[in-house]
């Protein structure tokens, strides 16, 4: 297994809105988003070690409830075929996509979430089993579970169809990572990317109505970066009832 990134080899391009450039009401909801940004941020880095038990909870609490259903913004966008989910964290994303007829390998570099995310996949089968009424032929079915670094995955060319990022930490960023996974996606393949979302009341100001943000836009930074990796990027802005999703799509 490979150490994880250095953060001297990282890029990090600002997805948060930018100030504005006058009134006071639009500066003092800048502030609020980027407090929460900045919240977010640091509480899951600290969540994803030490207090990996407590991510399910705290991630439903900060996003008022929503955050299953951020998270499952990226179904509509995935392909049939393999899936590959970089950082899977306590795994429910990787359950859900099974779920729905998807072969799914999950990878996380977290030991903590790696025992999570293995004991929910077990309480899976066994829910799995008992509404089958039959034993499950494999102990292993479900999603396969690796530990592995994104800037050195393990798997062979071209082998998964869709790959899938939900609010991922900084890693997503390297350079290493853009090129592992180009390189793990088959011809066609696409990476489904969901690096924020905002409450309605902080993204009605802040963020971009329409579904395709100009170049000028924050949520094109990163696209960028893709693109020069060798992907086709869309980005995308989905409206929910009462928040709003930021998603990039890469297209090998």
């Amino acid at each position: 297994m490979s150490e994880p990134l250095s953060p001297a080899d990282e890029i990090y391009p600002d997805l948060r809105p930018k100030p504005p450039r006058q009134g006071v009401r639009a500066r003092l909801l800048w502030a609020a988003a980027t407090a929460f940004s900045t919240l977010l941020r640091l509480a899951f880095n600290l969540l994803y070690y030490p207090l990996a038990f407590t991510y399910d909870a705290v991630a439903w609490t900060v996003s008022g409830g929503e955050w299953a259903d951020w998270r499952r913004s990226v179904f509509p966008y995935l392909l049939p075929g393999r899936v590959l989910e970089l950082a899977h964290g306590t795994g429910t994303l990787a359950l859900e996509m099974t779920d729905r007829g998807f072969t799914v390998t999950a990878i996380d570099l977290s030991p903590a979430m790696g025992k999570i995310a293995l004991r929910k996949k077990r309480k899976w089968g066994a829910r799995r089993a008992d509404h089958e009424s039959i034993r499950l032929p494999d102990p292993a079915a479900g999603p396969v579970l690796v530990r592995a670094d994104v800037g050195q995955l393990p798997f062979q060319k071209e082998f998964f169809s869709s790959a899938v990022s939900t609010f991922p930490a900084e890693f997503i960023f390297n350079p290493r990572t853009l090129h592992e996974v180009y390189r793990t996606l088959r011809p066609g393949g696409r990476w489904i990317i969901l690096p924020a979302a905002y409450p309605e009341w902080i993204a009605g100001h802040l963020l971009p109505e329409s579904k395709n943000p100009s170049s000028r836009d924050n949520l094109s930074i990163f696209a960028r970066h893709l693109e020069a990796a060798g992907f086709s990027v869309r980005t995308e802005i989905i409206r929910r009832p009462h928040s709003r999703v930021m998603l990039i799509q890469g297209e090998k």
